[in-house]
């Protein structure tokens, strides 16, 4: 009897190991996968603190909001203001003491 008790009890440990094993197998996986989400939260942040782009997407609301002449009109002077500020030469003019 003592033995048959044994097989039972040593099945029942090495039953509760398995599981424990699966239960780390998982909880690594998922700490992976969360430590991965984190990283890509803070990749996307340091790409959205691009200055430029905040600026040009703050005008997306507004620029929403036009009518199709508009938004057409809008738009050339954009292209023109670009290629006369790309055009334009910017010298440092120092006050003199």
């Amino acid at each position: 009897m003592k033995d048959g008790r044994m097989k039972k009890v040593q099945m029942m440990v090495q039953l509760k190991l398995t599981c424990v094993e699966r239960n780390s197998e998982r909880n690594t996986s998922q700490k992976i996968n969360y430590e991965q989400q984190l990283l890509d939260i803070l990749k996307e942040k340091s790409e959205n603190n691009d200055e430029d782009k905040t600026f040009l997407l703050s005008l997306v609301q507004g620029f929403k909001k036009l009518e199709d002449g508009q938004k057409y009109w809008a738009k050339m002077e954009m292209l023109g203001i670009m290629r006369r500020a790309k055009n334009m030469v910017f010298q440092p003019q120092y006050a003199e003491l």
